[in-house]
């Protein structure tokens, strides 16, 4: 693989992945082929394994990206922690981002794909972890929670928040708005409990 901090190689990677999100969205993780995905943004196939090993390699660079958003995101909003507006715009557009029917059926299909693939399950559970850790570090610095409570408010949340995705997929006119508008309630109000 070339330097991937030069800039036209950046960009072509930021195009290779989008044309593989349009491809697992198009036809499943699973049947997307790396052909597919350099069909889709005009290369051949041995060109495109100079920028990605594989649709494994793919996904772990998708999810480093998203796991790097997320953290700038809290970091952002760490730095006013008592700016609970701000925390909550941050918080609802974390949950009309999962509630995107393509977006949730591709993590579906991806974490299914999890299931089978030890290398992907890995890149899920390290970014879960990851995600934890800095969730629990900003939980520890409001000084309100023993790490066991802690842990189990993350936890509760991120099960909410993982469920957002079947929500979507499930009930697929549901009130968008209003389910976020409910969610940062209840996670805002479990924070905020302990003061």
């Amino acid at each position: 693989m070339g330097d991937t901090t030069h800039p036209l190689m950046h960009k072509r990677r930021q195009e290779i992945l989008a044309a593989a999100m349009k491809c697992f969205a198009d036809k499943g993780f699973k049947a997307t082929t790396m052909q597919d995905i350099a069909r889709a943004v005009g290369m051949s196939a041995g060109n495109l394994y100079n920028y990605f090993e594989g649709k494994d390699s793919i996904v772990e660079e998708l999810a480093r990206r998203e796991l790097a958003a997320r953290e700038e995101r809290i970091r952002k909003s760490n730095e006013v922690a008592e700016d609970w507006e701000l925390c909550r715009q941050e918080i609802r557009e974390l949950i009309l981002s999962r509630l995107n029917s393509v977006r949730a059926r591709i993590c579906i299909d991806m974490l299914a794909e999890s299931l089978r693939n030890d290398r992907m399950l890995a890149v899920f559970q390290s970014m879960d972890a990851q995600w934890r850790q800095l969730l629990l570090s900003i939980y520890m610095k409001t000084g309100r929670y023993t790490e066991q409570e802690a842990f189990c408010n993350i936890e509760a949340n991120m099960a909410a928040m993982d469920g957002v995705f079947l929500r979507i997929l499930m009930h697929p006119k549901l009130d968008k708005e209003a389910l976020a508008s409910e969610l940062v309630d209840r996670i805002i109000a479990t924070h905020n409990r302990r003061k």
